[in-house]
């Protein structure tokens, strides 16, 4: 995580097929969904009402990774993280993404 002057942190995060990746941490591609809190606590990811327990396993390859929510919630869950790695419990996001687009200059 980097931050500027103006207190703002940018994190970088790399959605691999495998793990995502911040500057701090490394977790496995695996989600699985509760609608009730699990037994057993760890790597929860608390959104929108459900449970989703992350990084056990990895997710099936897919070749567009905007075909379903798992992405953007590996996105939140990698951002939780990184800001728990100093010592942040609470802030305001914005997420800033982008598509990959291939440019010719001639």
């Amino acid at each position: 995580m980097k931050e500027l002057r103006n207190g703002i942190k940018i994190i970088g995060i790399d959605h691999g097929y495998g793990n995502i990746k911040t500057a701090n941490t490394v977790t496995p591609t695996g989600i699985t969904a509760y609608t009730t809190e699990p037994t057993f606590g760890g790597n929860i990811l608390v959104y929108d009402d459900m449970y989703y327990r992350m990084g056990e396993g990895h997710k099936p390859f897919v070749a567009d990774k905007s075909t379903d929510n798992d992405f953007y919630l590996f996105t939140l869950m990698a951002i939780a993280r990184e800001l728990s790695q100093q010592g942040i419990s609470k802030a305001e996001v914005h997420i800033a993404a982008a598509k990959t687009i291939s440019l010719f200059f001639i």
